[in-house]
């Protein structure tokens, strides 16, 4: 073979023993198994077969592979040394090769281009990703509700809530307030409205003859600043309540504007008298009457003319037209603010202001009654006069400017179409014109007539305003008298859960019966709790032994813990910002769904079945309610055992007694028709 001739031309034959011969390699070829490099230095390296390699310059090694012998028997076990040429992988550049294009300056500037141009455009991308977010068009979030909004107001008659007095005189009072603190706590209210507390409110509400004290029967200022301060650390706010369209007659201002003192003397509304009767008696300005009946003039000798009074003549009305008064009434703001107080509601601001002129009042062509009647006349100069919005709208501004939530409402005995104007949205108008156009007739009111109230109500107040619905105040009898104590439940969760803020009579979520202003029940003992006097100046409600605090708060089921479980599902969004959607179901059931899709919140379904039939109804008109819907509330004495708390109905047939109500929370689906 011609490799064996290459081998013995290069090698010499060398005899090393009997077991076997190995061929010796020319020294310029190899060095003890060193492969050179290009450096000069020897490198060893593995062949995949397990022989050495011997790298040339070229990238060509030299591969030597020692062969066994064994087994081969026409070498006799000799061993033998095989060299062959392979071809090397290639391996990379040195460290020094590297290094000289490391610092070349071409490779340098690149470096540098490359990374401005990285960080150029990383800055590029984020500058778009930001332009993006600021200019995309999104979904504004929902201003967030203040104390009056969230919460129920409940209302709070200092003289009839709790004698707190240590001579226990049978009269309520501040300190009988601060001593049931706890109950408004666990209740979960955020605002209390107290009556008027002004020296000669006790007595007579409109009589007020200091605008800036409290009425000694019911305590003092020290009281008040105690039980506000201690209100405010539990997180409930406080409003107060008064007539600024009078004072009474003994008021200071009055005095010192009978005797032409100045700057008093224009304080109160004066007209010289028209003329004289045949028997010389001085006739009034004008043909205004008043609420009470007959002329709203009264003759003062020693001034020599006529005051007005639209109530009673020992109630004279203040002059609104005087920019004095108007800072007065701004002062004593302040001072209530300063005080503690968050919140004022103004009774009969449908009063302030009257015409200037004197003017006159209009025939009501309608009225039946003779011309010393009030129904008799338009009252077109003396109730809601232009310039009344822009009055209370200051009132407002100013109350904002001194509190961080303060909440200016008012009471006006008007139509829900003439109340509607105190939102006033260009003016700003006040915060809660009370409505109670619906409650004051519930007793009367079928599902279909009621739906239609409120959504009339909804639909007419001006967009961004807070509608409110006031169901019981000190004009009107017990909402369990006005409606029937088994539709109490139901009331209070229509109301509670519709948009806008429910104001409540203290007691009313009790369910007591009769007038207003009976003596809250606390317990049933004697005088029901509120006082352990041997006599009362109120009554005391019928029902004390059993529908009373003590007795609601631990018993299982109660329209107490029915209120309160309303204020708590007040919380959630989709009662607060979700939309409403309102349905009657099989002619008496009112129905109305409450969602807030944006929040992840559960839905809520209210149900009032206000007819006298036990039915089972479907709410799959409500194209969102899926099949399964849970019961969070139910009203009191709910004949149907399996309707539980928490319990799992059927959409499709949920019971619903006589009278009975339910609050139930679904997952809102996607189904469509």
């Amino acid at each position: 073979m011609d490799g064996d001739k290459v081998n013995s031309k290069e090698a010499d034959a060398t005899e090393l023993s009997d077991s076997g011969k190995y061929n010796h390699l020319p020294e310029e070829t190899a060095t003890s198994n060193m492969v050179a490099h290009k450096g000069g230095e020897p490198e060893e390296k593995h062949s995949p077969e397990g022989g050495k390699l011997l790298a040339g310059e070229d990238g060509v090694a030299t591969e030597v592979k020692f062969i066994s012998a064994a087994g081969d028997a026409q070498n006799n076990g000799d061993a033998n040394i095989s060299i062959e040429a392979v071809k090397l992988a290639f391996t990379g550049m040195g460290k020094e090769e590297l290094m000289k294009f490391a610092n070349d300056p071409f490779w340098i500037k690149l470096r540098w281009f490359l990374f401005v141009l990285f960080w150029l455009l990383w800055a590029a991308m984020l500058a778009v990703a930001i332009a993006i977010i600021v200019m995309a068009p999104k979904c504004a979030a929902p201003a967030p509700k203040t104390w009056w909004e969230e919460s129920p107001l409940y209302q709070v008659n200092v003289p009839t809530f709790k004698d707190g007095s240590e001579s226990q005189d049978g009269k309520g009072d501040l300190k009988g307030i601060k001593e049931k603190l706890d109950y408004f706590i666990d209740m979960g209210i955020q605002g209390i409205i107290l009556s008027p507390i002004m020296t000669g409110s006790a007595a007579l509400p409109d009589h007020t003859e200091n605008f800036i004290d409290i009425d000694p029967a019911l305590g003092t200022m020290e009281d008040f600043v105690s039980l506000t301060s201690e209100l405010k650390e539990k997180g409930i706010n406080v409003a107060i309540r008064f007539v600024p369209n009078h004072s009474g007659i003994r008021h200071p201002w009055f005095q010192k504007s009978l005797a032409r003192e100045d700057p008093y003397t224009d304080y109160y509304v004066w007209a010289d008298k028209s003329g004289t009767d045949t028997e010389g008696h001085a006739l009034p300005p004008n043909n205004w009457v008043s609420v009470n009946g007959g002329s709203a003039w009264e003759f003062n000798s020693q001034r020599g003319q006529f005051y007005l009074h639209q109530f009673g003549t020992e109630q004279p009305d203040l002059n609104f037209h005087n920019e004095n008064i108007i800072r007065e009434f701004k002062d004593i703001l302040k001072f209530w603010i300063d005080k503690g107080v968050n919140g004022f509601i103004l009774d009969k601001a449908d009063f302030l202001l009257e015409d200037p002129l004197l003017k006159d009042e209009t025939f009501n062509t309608h009225s039946k009654e003779t011309h010393v009647d009030y129904s008799f006349y338009n009252h077109y100069q003396t109730r809601n006069y232009k310039g009344s919005i822009d009055l209370l709208s200051s009132f407002k501004v100013f109350v904002k400017n001194l509190t961080e939530s303060g909440m200016l409402g008012v009471t006006a005995n008007i139509s829900g179409n003439s109340l509607i104007q105190y939102y006033n949205e260009d003016a700003d108008g006040v915060d809660l014109p009370f409505y109670n156009g619906i409650t004051s007739t519930l007793q009367s009111t079928d599902a279909q007539t009621l739906r239609t109230k409120i959504e009339e109500w909804l639909f007419s107040i001006p967009n961004g305003t807070w509608p409110n619905w006031e169901l019981g105040s000190a004009d009107v009898s017990r909402l369990a008298s006005r409606v029937s104590p088994s539709m109490v439940d139901g009331v209070h969760m229509v109301f509670m859960l519709l948009p806008g803020t429910p104001i409540t009579q203290y007691g009313d979520e009790l369910g007591i019966e009769g007038d207003a202003n009976v003596a809250m029940p606390w317990s049933n003992s004697t005088n029901g709790g509120f006082s352990e006097a041997s006599a009362l100046d109120f009554a005391v409600s019928d029902s004390y032994a059993t529908l009373n605090v003590e007795r609601q708060l631990s018993a299982p089921e109660s329209h107490y813990k029915v209120f309160k479980a309303l204020i708590e599902s007040r919380k959630s969004p989709s009662i607060m910002y979700g939309s409403l959607t309102m349905h009657v179901i099989n002619e008496t059931v009112l129905a109305y769904s409450r969602v807030w899709v944006k929040s992840g919140s559960p839905g809520y379904l209210v149900l009032f079945n206000m007819g006298d039939l036990d039915l089972t109804v479907s709410v799959s008109i409500f194209k969102d309610v899926p099949e399964d819907v849970t019961v969070l509330i139910r009203s009191v004495g709910f004949s149907d055992s399996a309707v539980q708390v928490k319990a799992k109905l059927k959409s499709s047939a949920v019971p619903l007694p006589s009278h009975g109500a339910l609050v139930l929370t679904y997952v809102p689906s996607d189904k469509t028709e």
